[in-house]
């Protein structure tokens, strides 16, 4: 046996196929490792289990994205409703990054649709704005009243 054929067998990963129920061996291409079936063909990409989903209680799998390491549900689908959004980014120490909520704004109402007023962070700061975002796109001053928008014509 040739040491190509050795490291083959070395790296085989019992993962049935989806497609034909077969174990599928671990590869290496261009792009990294990934799982193959030896009868019908299919790919798919290796991914490890990391833990457990807070929401659904369902495994969550190490990706790699274009903003770097972050995991996300098995049932992680972006454009799916129905299907679970839970998704958090890896530090570069290997911690979890989780999303920062807005904090609630007390004794401010959105003047449009009187929904509570959150204080969130932007490329300019602090701002505050209404928590309807995006059905009501409202931004406010700390007093309660509408920030107008800075006219960008003559005066």
């Amino acid at each position: 046996m040739s040491e190509a054929e050795e490291s083959t067998e070395e790296n085989t990963e019992f993962t049935n196929c989806p497609h034909c129920d077969i174990p599928m061996s671990e590869k290496t291409g261009k792009y990294g490792v990934y799982l193959s079936c030896h009868d019908c063909g299919h790919k798919a990409p290796k991914v490890a289990v990391h833990g457990v989903c807070p929401k659904c209680g369902k495994k969550t799998l190490l990706k790699d994205g274009k903003f770097g390491k972050y995991i996300a549900c098995e049932d992680y689908a972006p454009k799916n409703a129905g299907q679970c959004s839970y998704t958090a980014q890896i530090a570069e120490d290997g911690t979890i990054k989780e999303k920062k909520l807005a904090n609630v704004v007390e004794g401010i109402k959105c003047p449009k649709c009187f929904k509570p007023v959150v204080s969130r962070t932007g490329q300019y700061g602090e701002f505050f704005s209404c928590s309807g975002y995006p059905d009501c796109k409202t931004i406010v001053n700390s007093d309660g009243t509408i920030k107008l928008p800075k006219g960008k014509g003559k005066k």
